[in-house]
């Protein structure tokens, strides 16, 4: 029988990474609106951690894509994804949520919020949506925003609900263990917080091309270590260790790489307690957005006005050579898309000069 409850409400945000977390303020606008609601959240195990991390959410419902995928290959394991799969909407089912927020908006969340059972499906109107989603949705709002940003959107449609949202609160709060490792780790380097800047070279496979040059990195790194002290610490993810040594080899001064891959909580953790983070376009920084650190977005291929961070603290570093040669795929996302390799360590160290002028040691 469902927990009896006024208001049940569930978030509909599988994938993927940054668009998981650019769904989290969402989840802290709604608690901050409604602290008795009972808040659930459907979510991809690949960002799984970055939602079951964090208190303000009471139950986290994760579908586990990869492991299901890898078992649709094999006949005996497609009937064991069938009975799994009506096992895992029986529990959503079961808790009986009376309102869905599908900020995904396309086929795949439109499926799954249908499968919910949830009568009340909130979703973007068409054209704000794509592949039909519209059609499993039960009210179709137009956000109250005025930019083409993700997060603002995201934002924009609580707005619509009446529901506000305080740009100076927390949108991401990093587990105290967490918190606790990262605090060990800088007493084993001898390195002060508030001396580090964080550097994340990488991106997702599909997206090698938002890259920086990791020789670009390391001479940042070089220049930011000698003319402030701090220590540069990369970041690296599943497949990017390559990319992370590289850039501390290319270095004549300290950088700290980590012996295995964190996960974005720890992440977010070291970034409460970094002056600076530098990365592209990609999960890293959009976590470290929610946060407020302050921030330099490189930007390439892809378009600041939909991706960047809102809020002040995350500025753009941008080439102002155009792409060379742009697929279909790029221009859809970005119709000015700009080179990365162009992009120089001199413009990227001028925008890092007024970032870290904006919070002092």
């Amino acid at each position: 029988m469902p927990e009896p409850a006024r208001d049940r409400w569930l978030i509909l945000r599988l994938s993927a990474l940054g668009d998981v977390i650019n769904a989290l303020p969402v989840l802290y606008a709604l608690r901050r609106a409604k602290p008795t609601a009972f808040l659930g959240w459907c979510v991809e195990d690949r960002a799984a951690d970055l939602v079951t991390s964090q208190k303000a959410v009471d139950r986290v419902h994760v579908f586990p894509r990869r492991r299901w995928s890898r078992a649709l290959r094999h006949p005996v394991g497609a009937l064991r994804v069938v009975r799994e799969a009506a096992g895992y909407f029986r529990e959503i089912r079961a808790a009986g949520y009376t309102t869905l927020l599908d900020l995904q908006g396309n086929l795949k969340s439109g499926l799954h919020g249908l499968l919910t059972g949830v009568p009340d499906r909130i979703g973007f109107v068409r054209g704000l949506e794509v592949e039909g989603n519209h059609f499993f949705t039960t009210r179709h709002l137009v956000p109250e925003v005025a930019s083409r940003n993700r997060l603002e959107k995201n934002l924009g449609l609580l707005r619509v609900l009446g529901i506000p949202f305080d740009p100076a609160a927390p949108a991401y709060i990093p587990p105290e263990t967490e918190g606790a490792i990262v605090e060990s780790w800088l007493t084993a380097h001898d390195i002060a917080s508030g001396q580090v800047v964080i550097f994340s070279p990488g991106a997702s496979r599909l997206w090698r091309d938002k890259r920086w040059p990791t020789a670009c990195y390391a001479e940042l790194g070089d220049r930011l270590s000698a003319s402030h002290g701090l220590t540069p610490f990369v970041f690296w993810g599943p497949g990017e260790r390559p990319l992370a040594e590289a850039v501390a080899a290319g270095m004549h001064r300290r950088a700290l790489v980590a012996d295995e891959p964190w996960p974005l909580p720890r992440l977010a953790a070291l970034a409460a307690r970094a002056r600076l983070f530098v990365g592209s376009d990609s999960a890293p920084l959009h976590l470290v957005g929610l946060m407020r650190v302050p921030s330099v977005a490189l930007f390439g291929p892809t378009d600041p006005d939909l991706f960047n961070p809102p809020g002040g603290m995350s500025l753009v570093a941008r080439s102002a050579v155009p792409y060379p040669h742009p697929t279909r795929r790029i221009l859809r996302r970005n119709p000015s898309p700009r080179s990365m390799p162009a992009l120089t360590v001199e413009e990227v160290l001028r925008v890092a000069e007024r970032a870290l002028a904006m919070r002092q040691p």
